[in-house]
């Protein structure tokens, strides 16, 4: 290629011409548009995704992208549109007589947000440990869990009161959605090693990464080589993203494990009884953004999910009058009866930190990260626990 920018847009027609299908369903799962192609079987994953909202928040970073990464995204797009003109339909699109609309910036970005979503997984064990506690209480479920050192920073002040409703429609709606998503599994591991050069042949150094993400057919990856003045870089690439995730340029080689960390938070928000889009945080009452998606459903008429959004996040269920039974104390502030209706929230702000760096790679620089504000927020959240420790 001239220039890493062509590269880029080669990229994005070699994966066209090759996974197109596989491209309009990442982007069609990470835009809760499945439905359009499936039919109703496709609509709780719809819903769940479209809660989610995965998709907003690509469109909103996208207006955030300048420089090189902006040109790199965009060369890829226009790569992808290009072999959408000149190639034939894939057999399954031609089956279920759908023609691709074009690759736009937002579909790259939905698809990294995929990827985030589905390597993270303690959103799902917080649910877990609330139902546990639930079922024998908070003491005995401390002594079962997994051991946290003394002393370390903590978001969550010691001493606050925990909340561990239900939440049985967003598990299921999140159930129905797995099948689509290429899910990470908590019970396979992910890997990596490398050899100092002291030990090897050719003295140097050797980098093996073992990835262990879900088998699909096709294949999650796509092996690429892109060679462009002042860039030539070799590995395995995502369908959907310009770039190189795992690999190596002349100078460095580069893997990725996951570590599950800790990245999405549950919570439950107190709402105003007396006026359902009012929601309160620390005494006193927000309006909630409301967000009304239409899915189009192949065969069906149209759902339209009604999307409730606070500082936190997208609201996940709704929870209804007492809907713990007996409740933890839990302080309602100047605000006794809001107590009685809840809202069961998923915070997915850290989910786009886990690949969005990747198309810096392709470039062999780390000059800006896409997303940087969630970045920036989890970074909020560890400077304010240090700084609450320091103070105690």
């Amino acid at each position: 290629a001239q220039s890493a920018v062509d590269a880029s847009f080669g990229l994005g027609f070699c994966h066209a011409q090759d996974r197109m299908w596989q491209m309009e369903l990442n982007r069609r799962v990470g835009s809760g548009r499945l439905s359009e192609l499936l039919g109703e079987r496709a609509i709780p994953a719809d819903r769940f995704l479209r809660r989610l909202g995965l998709r907003r928040a690509a469109e909103k970073e996208v207006a955030t992208l300048e420089g090189e990464v902006k040109e790199t995204i965009e060369a890829y797009a226009k790569g992808v549109n290009a072999a959408m003109a000149t190639i034939r339909l894939p057999l399954e699109l031609k089956i279920l007589g759908v023609r691709p609309e074009p690759w736009t910036a937002t579909d790259s970005l939905v698809w990294s947000k995929v990827m985030g979503l589905s390597l993270c997984a303690n959103w799902e064990g917080e649910l877990v440990r609330g139902k546990v506690v639930q079922k024998i209480g908070a003491e005995k479920a401390a002594k079962i869990d997994l051991f946290y050192p003394e002393g370390v920073p903590v978001v969550i002040p010691p001493g606050t009161e925990s909340i561990a409703p239900s939440a049985s429609e967003l598990e299921k709606l999140y159930e129905e959605s797995k099948p689509y998503l290429a899910l990470g599994t908590l019970g396979s591991a992910s890997n990596n090693w490398v050899v100092a050069g002291n030990r090897t042949a050719s003295g140097r150094p050797i980098l093996s990464n073992d990835p262990h993400l879900k088998l699909t057919l096709p294949s999650i990856w796509y092996e690429a080589h892109l060679v462009a003045p002042g860039l030539d870089v070799y590995g395995a690439s995502l369908p959907s993203l310009p770039s190189i995730v795992l690999g190596h340029n002349r100078d460095v080689a580069w893997g990725f494990t996951n570590s599950f960390a800790d990245v999405m938070d549950v919570y439950v928000e107190k709402f105003d009884p007396k006026n359902r889009e009012q929601y309160e945080y620390q005494g006193a009452w927000h309006k909630a953004e409301i967000v009304l998606e239409t899915i189009k459903v192949k065969g069906g008429s149209d759902v339209v999910e009604e999307v409730m959004i606070t500082r936190h996040g997208p609201v996940g269920e709704h929870l209804h009058e007492d809907p713990l039974g007996p409740p933890f104390d839990m302080d309602p502030g100047p605000h006794p009866g809001a107590n009685s209706l809840f809202r069961r929230q998923i915070l997915h702000r850290h989910v786009a930190a886990v690949l969005d760096v990747d198309i810096v790679d392709l470039l062999g620089r780390r000059r800006h990260a896409i997303g940087i504000d969630d970045a920036a927020a989890a970074e909020a959240d560890v400077r304010g626990a240090l700084h609450e420790q320091e103070r105690r």
